[in-house]
């Protein structure tokens, strides 16, 4: 199998990508199988990149004009895609 070529930008998505899993309790092995990259690879991208701690981002949503009911919203940071729903009741 002929091994991956990554660009800087990508090794820095991944990087944050697993920081993130890792700050949800994954395990460092998990989450660099998670990404897609084998453990070896994973510790020698943080030892050169160094560890990208996952960012805290705070959004105020103003639902002040919207109606009363079930809103859906979507975290992405690279490849990393989440939906959650959100409850608003007046």
């Amino acid at each position: 199998m002929r091994p991956r070529k990554y660009t800087t930008e990508k090794i820095i998505i991944k990087l944050r990508e697993a920081e993130v899993l890792i700050s949800q309790g994954m395990d460092a092995y998990e989450a660099s199988r998670q990404i897609g990259v084998s453990r070896q690879t994973f510790n020698r991208w943080r030892k050169e990149y160094g560890e990208m701690p996952a960012e805290n981002h705070q959004v105020t949503w103003d639902g002040s004009k919207m109606a009363s009911g079930i809103y859906f919203y979507r975290l992405q940071a690279g490849d990393f895609v989440q939906t959650r729903k959100m409850v608003l009741l007046k």
